[in-house]
């Protein structure tokens, strides 16, 4: 039954095609059954067998073009909707604080893509353009966790410190220990005692902050990092600098 279903839709994929359609038509004064169905398949198969394959290439390519349009679309009504958090400057912000092109990044300090991404942002924002976002997410264990906490602590600190913990930790090579953290924290030039001030002072507020970006993360169906919203559009992976600079220039 599953073949014979395949089949008819084949035929009716096929017998649209000017090439076909008056053979198609020609065998509807015979019954429709499985073998003249098959026989009629199979003819057309054998003698074009190139037509086939690129009405199904084109088939694919309409599909997955109709897919992302509605995924696009989809992800252009969610950001619209969250527009108000996206836009919530209580979070490390740096770049051009007067530009009204913003770009929002969740990122993780133990992802391998967001290292290799770092220096695309630092660029982004050396150009004096974009206003810059940072929503550290830490989804990858326990070290995401505490470097994310060191980060938003040293932001609480002095916010023009917090890009220096994120180019200096997303540039470490080791794990992202408690001694690793008190490295990065030494070669920013943060005064130890001054930081731990900061992470026990403010640990609820941090808390906080890394709870409502994983929530927005989540409302916004994001399920891996780095994530760069611009706009009303969304980058999944580290897209390249190339990108990131011809959407914030086309806004």
């Amino acid at each position: 039954m599953l073949r014979i279903l395949l089949l008819l839709g084949i035929v009716v994929g096929i017998a649209s095609l000017p090439i076909i359609s008056d053979r198609f038509f020609a065998q509807n004064k015979k019954s429709l059954n499985k073998e003249s169905v098959e026989k009629i398949v199979d003819d057309y198969i054998s003698d074009n067998p190139s037509k086939i394959l690129d009405s199904i290439i084109r088939w694919q390519i309409d599909n997955e073009k109709k897919n992302n349009e509605v995924r696009s679309n989809e992800v252009k009504e969610q950001i619209k909707v969250y527009r108000n958090e996206l836009l919530d400057f209580s979070y490390p912000t740096v770049g051009n604080k007067d530009s009204k092109i913003v770009a929002v990044e969740f990122f993780d300090y133990a992802c391998g893509y967001c290292k290799k991404m770092k220096d695309d942002v630092k660029k982004l924002i050396a150009g004096g353009t974009v206003k810059y976002v940072f929503r550290d997410l830490p989804i990858l264990g326990d070290n995401s966790l505490r470097a994310t906490r060191a980060a938003l602590a040293v932001y609480f600190i002095d916010n023009n410190k917090y890009l220096d913990f994120y180019d200096a930790a997303l540039s470490y090579s080791n794990s992202l220990t408690d001694n690793a953290i008190y490295e990065i924290i030494k070669s920013i030039a943060v005064d130890n005692h001054d930081f731990d001030n900061s992470l026990n002072e403010n640990a609820d507020k941090i808390d906080v902050m890394i709870g409502k970006s994983r929530e927005l993360a989540n409302n916004l169906g994001i399920n891996g990092i780095p994530v760069t919203i611009i706009g009303d559009s969304l980058f999944s992976g580290a897209v390249g600098y190339d990108v990131l600079y011809k959407k914030i220039n086309d806004n």
